[in-house]
């Protein structure tokens, strides 16, 4: 089975609607499309706290480790020195599967990866060389060709040598000339178009306390937010607004909600809205700030 994601530039994005079980083993696949051309090979994608280098189709394999309970998993990717991507969240449901006692081998690191694809390279090539210098690559010995016809005596001229002859007769490079005058200044290109000018937008509102929605799977809360002209290859940034926050209590809840367990975070889902999780339903409404750069924003 394989789950598909698109990157483009800094943004990812999940394309499918395949339900993950917990419990799977070498049998959930991910692949990559690329939309932009700034993502090259090779590529690394990142599964919470696993990575793993796509092959040349832009696939690999979903590590065990990440599905073993139920729950979300983080998935990005990376590529270069150092071109980054945002993270999308892939909920992992409960199966019926009961783990057995026999421990399973662990999903190898990247460095681990290129050191075995590097350790068989190598004894490809040492494998090669030795069975060249053993001749096994040399063919048998063709049969004698007739004899050709008798050169002409005498001398030949320059005009009857054949190209190679002529080559071979060629005296070593002489030294560098001097550089000639520089040549007048060509006539002026074409204006380019305008460029355009991407400025940030903010906006400040509320997550109210009765917004919340509870996930059974991984038990946490999630809430969304539409915001006008937002894309989803938007950059974002949020964080809680503790200067419209009611009084000192309320800031101190709404970071607590806000900062609640390793889950909590926020995304731009492929809608262009902002869904964020929390562990813990806040009992007040959340103020934010949320401040973005849309190239559909001018």
């Amino acid at each position: 089975m394989t789950i598909t994601f698109a990157l483009s530039h800094q943004s990812i994005s999940r394309t499918d609607n395949m339900i993950l079980a917990s419990g799977s083993k070498n049998y959930v696949t991910a692949k990559f499309e690329l939309l932009t051309e700034d993502w090259t090979a090779p590529i690394t994608a990142i599964f919470n706290d696993y990575t793993v280098v796509l092959d040349e189709d832009n696939q690999c394999m979903v590590p065990w480790e990440v599905l073993v309970n139920p729950g979300k998993v983080a998935v990005s990717a990376f590529c270069g020195d150092l071109h980054t991507a945002t993270s999308v969240l892939v909920p992992v449901h409960p199966s019926g599967y009961i783990e057995g006692q026999t421990p399973q081998p662990p999903t190898p690191s990247v460095y681990e990866e290129l050191t075995e694809l590097a350790r068989e390279a190598v004894e490809t090539a040492n494998e090669v060389q030795r069975r060249a210098d053993a001749g096994e690559f040399d063919g048998k010995p063709g049969p004698m060709g007739p004899e050709g016809p008798k050169g002409q005596d005498g001398t030949v001229s320059f005009d009857e040598l054949t190209d190679e002859q002529r080559e071979s007769l060629v005296g070593p490079q002489g030294p560098e000339g001097k550089q000639g005058p520089q040549g007048p200044e060509g006539p002026q290109g074409p204006q380019g178009p305008a460029g355009t000018t991407i400025y940030p937008t903010e906006l400040r509102t509320t997550i109210p306390s009765t917004g919340w929605e509870y996930d059974s799977v991984p038990e946490t809360y999630t809430a969304t937010i539409s915001i006008p002209g937002l894309s989803a290859d938007a950059v974002v940034f949020v964080d809680v607004d503790l200067s419209i926050a009611h009084d000192a209590a309320g800031r101190a809840e709404a970071l607590s909600a806000w900062n609640s367990g390793p889950g909590a975070g926020y995304s731009v889902n492929s809608a262009g809205s902002l869904f964020f999780v929390v562990d813990t339903a806040p009992t007040i409404d959340i103020p934010i700030k949320v401040v973005y750069f849309d190239a559909g924003i001018s």
